[in-house]
C-alpha cells in the first residue's frame, strides 16, 4: 500500500508540474462535471450480473500541452457495481482519472477524444441488504476512454458533454479463485473555466 501510495503522489507531483510549465504559455481551465455512471462487473467465474445505475460528479482541471492537445487531471466520486439477482453490489469511489485529450476545431463546437489510466479508492464497500462486503479490496486500477464536445458560450466559459467507457483492470476480489473487474459507461455534462 505504501508502494501504491508513492506511485500516485509522484504522479500528481508530475501532473502539477507539467502544468506549472504549461500554464506559463497555454491555456488553463478548470471545470466541474456531474452526470451517471451505467455500471457493471466482469466475473470469473462468468456470472450474468445486470447493471447498476449510479452517479457520478467532480472536478477537472485541463492543461494546454500544445495546439489542441491537452491534459486533464480529474477528482471523481464515481458509484459503481452490480445487480445480481434481488441484491444490489453498492461500490463508491473517489477516482482520479489522469486524461489525455485531443481537441478538433469544428467552429463553435469542439469535439474531442481522450483516454488515460485511472486510481480509484473505495469509501463504501456495501449490498442492498446492508452488508460490508469485506472481500471487496479498497484500491482499483483502470482505463477510461471516450469523446465529447465542447462548447464555448462566453469569453472564459464553455459547456461540455462527454462519454467514457472505464475499464477496472485490477482484480477487486479478495476471495481465492474469483475475479471481479469493475466495467462502466459514464456520462458527463458540465463547465470549463478558463483560469
Amino acid at each position: 500500500m505504501k508502494r501504491v501510495t508513492t506511485q500516485v503522489a509522484v504522479l500528481l507531483c508530475s501532473v502539477w508540474a507539467a502544468g506549472a510549465y504549461a500554464a506559463a504559455s497555454m491555456p488553463l481551465t478548470f471545470g466541474v462535471q456531474g452526470g451517471a455512471n451505467f455500471a457493471n462487473i466482469s466475473t470469473d467465474p462468468a456470472t450474468t450480473p445486470t447493471s447498476r445505475t449510479g452517479m457520478t460528479a467532480g472536478v477537472n482541471l485541463e492543461l494546454g500541452l500544445a495546439d489542441y492537445i491537452y491534459l486533464q487531471p480529474e477528482l471523481m466520486y464515481l458509484q459503481k457495481g452490480a445487480v445480481s439477482g434481488t441484491v444490489t453490489t453498492k461500490l463508491d469511489y473517489i477516482e482520479l482519472p489522469i486524461m489525455g485529450k485531443a481537441k478538433f476545431d469544428a467552429g463553435m463546437v469542439k469535439p474531442y477524444i481522450m483516454a488515460g489510466p485511472s486510481v480509484a479508492f473505495a469509501v463504501s464497500k456495501t449490498d442492498s441488504t446492508g452488508a460490508t462486503l469485506t472481500n471487496i479490496k479498497s484500491l482499483d486500477f483502470g482505463l477510461h476512454f471516450g469523446g465529447g464536445m465542447e462548447i464555448p458560450v462566453a469569453d472564459a466559459v464553455s459547456i461540455f458533454a462527454n462519454g467514457r467507457y472505464c475499464m477496472g483492470l485490477a482484480n477487486i476480489d479478495d476471495t481465492a479463485g474469483s475475479t471481479l473487474k469493475t466495467r462502466g459507461i459514464v456520462i458527463l455534462a458540465g463547465a470549463q473555466f478558463l483560469l
